[in-house]
């Protein structure tokens, strides 16, 4: 199943959701990838959560 975000239906991470108060795709159904910018990475770094 592809994770889709939450505010818009998008497939995309990152910026240019226009229905997120924040601007930014959020995917809350994928626990293996960052929610912002979809990276497998752990920790502090994600540039789309700034």
């Amino acid at each position: 199943m592809v994770s889709k975000c939450k505010y818009c239906g998008s497939t995309s991470y990152g910026s240019g959701c226009m229905k997120s108060p924040t601007k930014k795709h959020e995917h809350i159904d994928d626990e293996k990838h960052c929610v912002f910018c979809g990276l497998t990475s752990y920790g502090s770094g994600c540039m789309c959560n700034a």
